[in-house]
């Protein structure tokens, strides 16, 4: 049986200093959307946990692997992450990123 390869999703945990927590929500929130016109790209959601507040996820989906790793290489993806302030990137004490392939729609 040929399994149709369906959306890819990379999935990042981000853990960051209590006090710069809020100031990470108010980030996502307010995001430019810039990634939002990327060839490939299918959707964003940004969660923060409830038994831990510090605690934030994001899942993008992209098209394909493909699509993904090319958004990774491009100077948007470099300029998105070059706005945001330096006290934020200072406060994360862990990012780490697991891909998926979405098999349900």
């Amino acid at each position: 049986m040929q399994f149709q390869t369906l959306v890819f999703v990379a999935i990042s945990k981000i853990n960051i200093s209590q006090d710069m927590s809020d100031e990470l929500e108010i980030l996502f929130r307010e995001r430019s959307r810039q990634v939002d016109s990327v060839e490939g790209f299918l959707g964003l959601q940004f969660l923060r946990s409830k038994k831990n507040p510090n605690e934030f996820r994001g899942i993008f989906r992209f098209r394909d692997e493909e699509s993904f790793k090319n958004y990774m290489k491009s100077d948007l993806h470099r300029q998105s992450h070059n706005m945001t302030r330096q006290a934020i990137n200072e406060a994360i004490k862990s990012n780490s990123v697991e891909f998926f392939h979405e098999i349900t729609q």
